[in-house]
């Protein structure tokens, strides 16, 4: 039962990780695109 519970926080630990992977690189792509449009117009 522990072991079960340990991979699942394992996965829930990897899937939170990914969201703010994701979350942050969006932002990033965010201010780049901003920046890069500011710097066209």
């Amino acid at each position: 039962m522990a072991k079960t519970l340990r991979i699942i926080d394992r996965t829930e630990l990897r899937q939170k990780g990914w969201w703010l992977f994701g979350f942050v690189v969006g932002l990033q792509v965010l201010f780049l695109l901003g920046s890069y449009l500011l710097q066209g117009s």
